[in-house]
């Protein structure tokens, strides 16, 4: 979404021109977009989902107020009186791709999908007032889309533009947005949480299992010390086990990482809401830089047990 508020009125004619004359006076007011909202449902596989259809007056001037493309190539979607476009979380509840159809309820015949958008918070329907009008009949406008000028007090906005008596709500999207952005903030605690505590897992594994190798091989490390090898060859003859299992593990985890992520996103998903699937390379990069931390932190904390091996002590034990 580009608008920064969107106002519902009673969708009369002389409401609407009285609105447009308090927009257009007002400084605030980049530019506006008039248009129609409705809720209408959709059934599937004995599931209703509620969609917000927005039919905007002008929709070759509704990029400037909401940006429809596509998630993957960032290309444009144009209105056209082809079809509708959807949002991607809506085409999956529902099943279906670019040339399907879908019925609406309150609609008088099936609705062709002409494009799938990028969009992640809430169902969203657009189409133009030519097609709208082939599904429900003649479309009122009901909304007016607003941009807003830098650094405008959006208090004082709605104090204006309500106070002018021709709105009956305006909601800023800075606003609304901001329980989605709590929500993906939560959840950021969330995985840092987890990640904390996998890696102190990781940790402690590691370290576990190295010291127990060099408990089951002390007579032979202490073989290898007497033999006159240095401690740095010592080092390298035990760590560099961990070092490998630490490499092996790695692969293997950024591998099934990919599918978990799928997994723990489709699971955390809602109907309403859509999370980004991608994972950023930064995020597999951040993952092998904390294994490899770990791994050395390990191989220094072990390097002390190396040292105070007793080779007199060990020589004499007793298999």
């Amino acid at each position: 979404l580009v608008y920064d508020a969107v106002g519902i009125y009673d969708g009369s004619e002389e409401n609407r021109d009285m609105l447009r004359s308090v927009l257009s006076g007002s400084d605030d007011v980049a530019g506006c977009q008039f248009g129609a909202v409705r809720t209408c449902t959709i059934r599937s596989d004995n599931k209703k989902y509620e969609v917000t259809v927005t039919v905007p007056e002008y929709p070759d001037a509704l990029s400037e107020f909401i940006v429809l493309r596509d998630r993957k190539t960032k290309e444009p979607f144009p209105l056209t009186d082809d079809g509708i476009i959807l949002n991607e979380k809506l085409a999956k509840l529902l099943n279906v791709s670019v040339g399907d159809s879908i019925s609406l309820e309150e609609a008088d015949q099936p609705a062709a999908v002409a494009a799938i958008a990028e969009n992640y918070a809430l169902n969203r329907i657009w189409m133009t007032p030519a097609y709208s009008d082939r599904l429900f009949g003649e479309t009122e406008s009901n909304c007016v889309f607003i941009n807003e000028e830098p650094g405008t007090d959006e208090d004082a906005l709605a104090e204006h533009l309500l106070g002018s008596g021709t709105l009956m709500r305006l909601d800023f999207t800075s606003r609304s947005g901001d329980s989605f952005r709590k929500l993906v903030r939560a959840l950021g605690y969330v995985v840092a949480v987890v990640i904390v505590f996998s890696g102190l897992l990781a940790f402690v594994v590691l370290y576990n299992l190295a010291n127990i190798n060099i408990l089951e091989r002390n007579r032979e490390l202490a073989t290898v010390k007497v033999l006159g090898f240095y401690d740095k060859e010592v080092y390298a003859y035990v760590l560099r086990e961990n070092i490998l299992s630490a490499v092996l593990g790695m692969a293997a985890g950024l591998v099934a990482g990919i599918f978990l992520c799928r997994y723990v996103v489709v699971t955390a998903e809602v109907d309403v809401v859509m999370f980004a699937p991608e994972i950023p390379w930064y995020c597999f990069a951040l993952a092998a830089v904390m294994t490899i931390l770990f791994t050395l932190l390990v191989n220094l904390l072990l390097r002390r047990r190396l040292r105070a091996i007793d080779m007199a002590g060990s020589m004499k034990a007793i298999e």
